[in-house]
């Protein structure tokens, strides 16, 4: 694992080194910083750690969706694709403050950790660029037809030999939900395409388990 302080070096205090950071993955030529981590986790943008989840199965879970947030974000970048979306980046800090428990709370875990409020700007930069880019450009590509809402519900209340189970709900009065499971659904398929293709361009190095 590389070692470096924030000035991508070791800070030495007469013969002894002092690790202040640690690069925990490179997304393309950006590092992931163990501190990027801790971030992540301060604003909840990890979910809370799962039963039987132990710390180390976490900050892997958690260090996953950073650099898939980074693919997204550089792939946005260097496409100049980020300059034709409509971002909130202001509304996005708030938003992050809130996850975090207050600008007072978030505040002392940014110093805790090493962080100061660019780190957060910098990061609603990138997530709320990746969610415009779902919103404005993925998401608009989904067309929902009636076959596909007839397929869902035959799915979702068949008894797997193509007749209903027992009093199944009307078409009509599930159409709606089940037209935004079809979404759902096909949204997260175009964004595991996005990474894929983003993956296959951007080189990722892990240096943490």
């Amino acid at each position: 694992m590389w070692m470096l302080a924030l000035s991508f070096g070791l800070t030495s205090t007469s013969d002894a080194e002092t690790t202040i950071d640690e690069v925990y993955a490179l997304v393309d030529r950006t590092p992931i910083l163990k501190s990027d981590i801790h971030l992540f986790q301060l604003v909840g943008l990890t979910s809370p750690a799962r039963e039987g989840e132990t710390p180390a199965e976490y900050l892997s879970r958690s260090l996953d969706a950073r650099i898939r947030l980074e693919l997204q974000y550089t792939d946005l970048v260097d496409s100049g694709s980020i300059h034709r979306l409509d971002i909130n980046v202001a509304q996005e800090i708030e938003a992050l403050i809130a996850r975090g428990g207050g600008r007072e709370v978030l505040q002392e875990g940014l110093a805790a950790n090493g962080l100061n409020w660019e780190d957060l700007e910098a990061l609603a930069l990138r997530t709320t660029a990746s969610r415009a880019w779902v919103e404005q450009h993925l998401q608009p590509r989904i067309s929902v037809s009636i076959e596909d809402i007839e397929n869902a519900y035959q799915t979702t209340f068949g008894d797997g030999d193509g007749a209903l189970t027992d009093n199944p709900p009307p078409l009509e009065e599930v159409r709606d939900e089940l037209r935004q499971i079809i979404v759902a659904r096909e949204v997260n398929l175009a964004i595991d395409r996005w990474l894929l293709q983003a993956r296959q361009r951007l080189e990722v190095v892990r240096f943490h388990p």
